[in-house]
């Protein structure tokens, strides 16, 4: 594991194929790859189409916040959310940090979720 940051992925596969790729996410640890950045961030999250409709985000989001909690319980948590995500995230406690804007052509927001000491 990279002192950096750590990658999650979920797959399902049958014994003897390669298993599908059904979601991911990433953990960005707080001064990579800026030395100034001070939370935790959660990026990249996905459900890939097969796999949507599961919960599978809901899944994977309690489990990057219970070890990032464990982990880290006074920093701050970010994550970088498609605009029309944010009643997701705000299920998990984060509440919007920016303005919506243009993402590659994509609304989004900044979105923060304070740590306990915070």
């Amino acid at each position: 594991m990279s002192t950096h940051g750590t990658s999650s992925r979920m797959a399902k596969g049958e014994a003897g194929k390669r298993p599908a790729l059904a979601g991911y996410l990433r953990v960005l640890l707080p001064g990579y790859p800026d030395e100034n950045e001070k939370d935790v961030r959660i990026g990249r999250v996905l459900t890939t189409a097969k796999f949507r409709g599961l919960k599978l985000g809901n899944a994977m989001l309690e489990r990057v916040l219970e070890r990032i909690l464990k982990q880290w319980p006074d920093d701050p948590i970010s994550l970088h959310a498609q605009a029309h995500l944010q009643r997701f995230y705000g299920a998990f406690g984060f509440v919007p940090s920016s303005g919506v804007h243009d993402e590659d052509g994509i609304p989004h927001v900044w979105m923060r979720r304070p740590g306990f000491g915070s």
